[in-house]
């Protein structure tokens, strides 16, 4: 009973976190396709939630370190649905130029080429305080007909 509780709770803020990411990336513009938020889904477990996507998505949250050259398809995409870009070998040319930059600096410059931290945000300013609440109640109430169940049990 305490687990389905539990998971019903985990299943609710799940579709709470994901709707909040998804508007969010909207309102931050990182959404340049809609693909990352679209690939977003939660999956509950046992112990707890999984938020999954896109391996882009973690450049999102967390940004790309660099060192490292992004794949060259994908930022090519970003640069034809992003950028009033015109040409293929236009297109190609600015998609060089920012794989480049990525490489050498990471992502996103106006974080600080570093990731936008959107998961840990919402989590942390709009999610942890409500769930641990309902959370607290959902135990509180099972520890309180356990005890009532071991109650009645003695005076049989």
């Amino acid at each position: 009973m305490l687990e389905e509780k539990l998971k019903n709770l985990f299943d609710k803020y799940g579709s709470i976190i994901i709707d909040r990411m998804i508007e969010k990336m909207n309102s931050l513009d990182l959404n340049a396709s809609g693909n990352a938020a679209k690939s977003l889904k939660y999956v509950v477990k046992p112990d707890g939630l999984n938020i999954l996507g896109k391996d882009y998505f973690a450049q999102i949250n967390k940004g790309r370190a660099p060192g490292n050259k992004p794949p060259m398809q994908n930022i090519l995409r970003w640069v034809q649905k992003r950028m009033a870009v015109e040409g293929d070998k236009e297109q190609k040319r600015v998609a060089y130029a920012v794989q480049k930059t990525i490489a050498d600096r990471g992502t996103i410059k106006r974080f600080n080429y570093g990731g936008s931290d959107l998961l840990d945000f919402i989590v942390k300013t709009e999610i942890r305080g409500k769930f641990q609440e309902e959370a607290l109640i959902i135990v509180k109430n099972d520890l309180m007909r356990q005890a009532r169940e071991l109650k009645n049990e003695i005076k049989k």
